[in-house]
């Protein structure tokens, strides 16, 4: 597992991620897949998480591009992203809000 950061398409709102690497062998070969399980969003009214926001950036982890519509298999920890700017985000864009 993997922490990422994650932009989403036609949003400006910042998420930390949690990704998993799968690999499975099959008879035509080995496939790969990275997904994200889970996700925060970063808003910056908490200081500690904007900081380890901030910590993970600098160590350069990977970002994970997605569209608004892969959100719907991802859990959210977290508030539903205000302010965006771009998009006015729901609950029902994610597929959980913990």
């Amino acid at each position: 597992m993997d922490v990422v950061q994650v932009k989403v398409n036609g949003a400006n709102a910042a998420f930390l991620g949690h990704r998993v690497h799968q690999v499975t062998r099959a008879a035509d070969g080995v496939h790969e897949r990275l997904f994200v399980l889970w996700m925060e969003w970063v808003n910056g009214d908490d200081p500690l998480q904007l900081e380890r926001y901030e910590a993970y950036v600098r160590l350069g982890v990977p970002t994970q591009t997605l569209d608004v519509v892969d959100c719907k298999g991802i859990g959210l920890i977290g508030p539903v992203p205000e302010g965006d700017g771009l998009r006015e985000w729901s609950r029902s864009d994610f597929g959980n809000v913990m």
